[in-house]
């Protein structure tokens, strides 16, 4: 018998430029259009900004300040982006 289990979904958003834009806007528009019968999101993000409480409206919100990660580890979560894109892609196609 299959088991219909809800999915953790971590996003990390690696802008560190004190910008809002493009990226942040895309993440949110994923989050808020998960299947939440499937899914629970959660968002890591580097710094606070202006749209924290409405990510907090359809994910689980993180911020661990970027100074405290540097080298490799830095390197590896930003690379995580890429997927992103691709996840985005997938869950538009699967509606």
């Amino acid at each position: 018998m299959e088991q219909n289990t809800v999915k953790k979904i971590l996003y990390v958003e690696a802008n560190i430029d004190q910008t809002i834009g493009g990226s942040y806007f895309s993440l949110l528009d994923i989050v808020r259009n998960l299947d939440r019968t499937r899914f629970e999101p959660s968002v890591l993000f580097y710094q606070q900004h202006a749209l924290i409480e409405e990510f907090r409206k359809y994910a689980t919100v993180y911020v661990h300040p970027a100074r405290r990660l540097r080298g490799q580890l830095s390197i590896a979560l930003r690379a995580l982006l890429i997927p992103l894109i691709f996840l985005r892609s997938l869950l538009l196609a699967l509606r």
